[in-house]
């Protein structure tokens, strides 16, 4: 609640303690313009009281609103204020004194009061509006400072509604009074006639979906471009698992029956037996859950029918698609595939609050009916599609073509063949179909210049303070904030508000090849100006942004960067970029974990900081050729880079900037040595990697002989009191060489008396054996506690 006080002139108002966030929730009409007034003013003499006017859905996600000042006070005119917009923090200066300085009995602002006012384009249900005590930069403030504390009084509404002029004639062209909030005094094209609403209609499909017009610029907002579902690029056949229900060929051409016109495109190809049947792509995305955690997306494909309809997955391609119809089948009815996406987590639940986009791309056209098509049939809330494209509307949410093929996917000809789809939830069904007579294949391929995506300005620096370019409002500012987390959050001020509810966010227009740093939102591939430094026509300069003992060169899309970037491109997903600051340079170690080692790494050392343009000593304490780091591996010294062709770091370089050396590590061998033991022979070494196994090779004890012996294995002593092993045996591997001593077992001849040679005895394990000769058996008769 407000502390409220009475002034001497007996006005009411109420103190905002600087620690204090107070708001009311109201019931707001999408579409409608909410103009908020207040008259503000520092609490006590001397000081500046600041304040935030905030605006949101719901208490949790409240951002400020962009306020102008209306009038100058006499206080204010000594301190320099202006009417003007002042930004998402209002200041306003204090003279008068409050009933605890001196002895006046009540507080005294008449000569104070500034009024400030701005308006937010509400997008319909509870908004709440509240006020902030904030510090002049909008950072919190201890609630025990009374100087920070501000007065407010006379809190008012203002309500303005849309006039929207039609053109009403299908036939007429030009331009008409733009309706659109923040472009007044403007015209915009004329657009078709309407129903006679004076609030935009919003074109719906028979079943309901919101339809947005590519050609206009009303791309997917980035709420959905946290995820993007896509199967074309980068699909290994190992995130293919748990598939159920299905046959599965091989080399396969799933577009003809009679495989002998198979042709060379082969792939994988999912037969379904029976409506039901199931499979999940694992890791298809990655996707921020509402605490702000990336987790992991796996998409689990059911099918729920087909006619002449598989999955199929293109190793070479490393594509996964469905494929629908056969060029040698003619049926009666259109082939067709149609399917349930349903996304799980990596721990089998259902990912809350998901949202997404993905799109279908290449639907062909021909003479003769609709051709290729997609169905948007349930889960979706809305479609993207141009209204000059090369389709028709069919089915259940459906776009087929309907003049000509394409061959390009995103070129300006291939965009008049794509249907561009949101999701909001955990599962959506779609079904894709074709002509009679033909085949086709179609994966899930969102094409990225259609969705919006959000570009953030990062102060990239605890210690620096001031505004930067806001990431809500374009051309604005807002205080700058510590280093993000990257996550994308709602809108809370739209452009355009549908009837229905629905939004579209502001574009920018491509044909204008390169674009202001200052929009906040922008399609993927859109090439961007970022802020300058100077103090020229975007919406900040360098003056707003400061840190001690640094200056900043710019921005850039790297947090360790040391040369600024002037322009970007979007990427999907969206951009941050952040300050580049010149300082004390500083070297980093990276101990560039190799590839084969599963184990822990050795603690970082500690970065070395030097004067700018000084060279940096090693401060790690490690020596090349260390073999104690990692077990197993050797530590060749400090690199420029974590490739392998990077040659060593310089300790000479005099450093400009920040940079970092990597960590270059030898993997170790040892080998198992076989030796003859009193034999004679030899066989190579076995060479492997110290601590793992390596096999005895089948033959090693054929390189060896020893007359009057039989060999009886190998073992690691030479007396046989070692471990013992045999051909073809795993021996581990440590970090030395290990020999294997040939075992060998004597074999004596018995003479009998006449001098005569007879059968030679084998002495094995002390039981003499007689051997019969090549070819004859040797029996050993034992008698053994009573056994035979």
């Amino acid at each position: 609640m407000f502390e409220l006080h009475q002034e001497k002139d007996g006005n009411v108002c109420a103190d905002v303690h600087g620690s204090r966030t107070i708001g009311q929730t109201i019931d707001t009409q999408a579409g409608v313009a909410y103009t908020v007034s207040i008259r503000h003013s520092g609490r006590s003499k001397g000081n500046a009281g600041s304040v935030q006017v905030l605006v949101g859905p719901d208490k949790d996600h409240l951002r400020p609103l962009e306020m102008s000042r209306m009038n100058v006070s006499r206080t204010g005119a000594k301190y320099g204020d202006r009417i003007g917009k002042v930004g998402t923090v209002i200041t306003t200066h204090s003279d008068s004194v409050d009933s605890t300085e001196g002895d006046h009995p009540a507080w005294d602002h008449s000569d104070d009061w500034e009024t400030y006012s701005g308006t937010y384009v509400a997008t319909g249900g509870k908004t709440v509006f509240a006020y902030r005590g904030v510090d002049k930069n909008g950072n919190a403030v201890s609630g025990t400072d009374s100087a920070a504390d501000s007065v407010i009084d006379d809190l008012s509404f203002k309500l303005a509604y849309p006039l929207v002029y039609d053109k009403n004639a299908g036939d007429a062209t030009g331009s008409a009074p733009s309706s659109q909030y923040g472009k007044e005094n403007t015209v915009k094209p004329a657009k078709a006639k309407t129903t006679g609403t004076v609030r935009t209609v919003t074109d719906k499909t028979s079943d309901g979906l919101t339809v947005h017009d590519l050609k206009n610029g009303e791309i997917a907002p980035v709420q959905y471009g946290d995820f993007k579902f896509s199967t074309i690029d980068g699909v290994t056949a190992d995130q293919i698992t748990d598939v159920n229900g299905f046959t599965v060929k091989t080399n396969w051409n799933p577009t003809v029956e009679n495989q002998a016109y198979a042709g060379t495109l082969l792939g994988t190809m999912y037969q379904p037996n029976k409506n039901g049947a199931s499979l999940i792509l694992h890791h298809v995305g990655q996707w921020r859950d509402s605490s702000g955690t990336q987790r992991w997306l796996n998409a689990k494909i059911t099918v729920n029918g087909q006619n002449l309809g598989s999955l199929v997955y293109y190793e070479s391609q490393h594509k996964f698609l469905a494929s629908y119809g056969k060029w040698d089948r003619h049926t009666s009815s259109r082939p067709y595939m149609d399917v349930t996406v349903d996304f799980l987590l990596d721990d089998g639940s259902t990912p809350q609050g998901l949202r997404g986009v993905t799109g279908f791309t290449d639907l062909d056209g021909g003479t003769s009916g609709y051709n290729e098509g997609v169905e948007l049939v349930s889960g979706f809330d809305g479609a993207y599609v141009r209204s000059d494209a090369h389709l028709a509307r069919f089915g259940t949410n459906g776009w087929a073509g309907a003049t000509d093929e394409n061959e390009n996917n995103a070129d300006a000809h291939g965009m008049k063949h794509y249907v561009g789809a949101t999701f909001t939830g955990s599962s959506f069904h779609v079904r894709w179909s074709v002509a009679s007579g033909q085949a086709r294949g179609s994966g899930f391929q969102p094409v990225d210049s259609t969705i919006a995506y959000r570009l953030t300005y990062d102060k990239n620096a605890q210690d620096a303070t001031g505004s930067i370019p806001s990431d809500t409002a374009a051309n604005t500012t807002q205080p700058a904030k510590s280093e993000t987390d990257g996550k994308v959050s709602d809108l809370v001020q739209r452009t355009t508000t549908h009837e229905d509810g629905s939004v579209t966010v502001r574009t920018v227009d491509q044909s204008t090849d390169v674009v202001s740093g200052c929009q906040v939102y922008y399609p993927a591939g859109q090439r961007i100006t970022l802020a300058t430094l100077a103090s020229d026509g975007d919406c900040w300069d360098s003056s707003m942004l400061t840190r001690p003992g640094h200056t900043q060169l710019g921005w850039s899309q790297d947090s360790q960067a040391t040369q600024a970037q002037a322009e970007v491109t979007m990427v999907e997903g969206g951009m941050t970029v952040y300050a580049v600051w010149v300082g004390n340079p500083v070297l980093t170690y990276d101990t560039n974990k190799p590839n084969t080692w599963n184990g822990q790494m050795p603690s970082t050392p500690a970065s070395v900081s030097v004067a700018y343009n000084t060279a940096a000593a090693d401060g790690s304490g490690w020596q090349s050729g260390d073999t104690s780091k990692i077990r197993g591996y050797r530590f060749l010294g400090w690199y420029a880079g974590p490739q392998d062709d990077a040659g060593l770091y310089d300790w000479n370089t005099l450093l400009t900037g920040n940079v970092t050396v990597y960590a270059h590590w030898q993997r170790l061998q040892a080998n198992v040595v076989y030796d003859a033991n009193g034999g004679t022979g030899s066989h190579g070494t076995t060479t492997g990697w110290q601590y793992s196994d390596v096999t005895v090779p089948s033959d090693a004890s054929k390189s060896f002989k020893r007359d009057g012996y039989v060999f009886l294995g190998w073992d690691t002593q030479a007396d046989g009191n070692g471990t013992a092993y045999k051909d073809g045996s795993q021996v581990p591997l440590q970090d030395k060489d290990i020999t294997l001593y040939a075992q060998w077992q004597p074999v004596f001849e018995q003479f009998t008396p006449t001098g005569g040679v007879s059968l030679p005895l084998l002495v094995a394990g002390g039981v003499t054996l007689l051997v019969m000769g090549i070819g004859s058996t040797v029996m050993l008769t034992r008698r053994m506690r009573g056994e035979q």
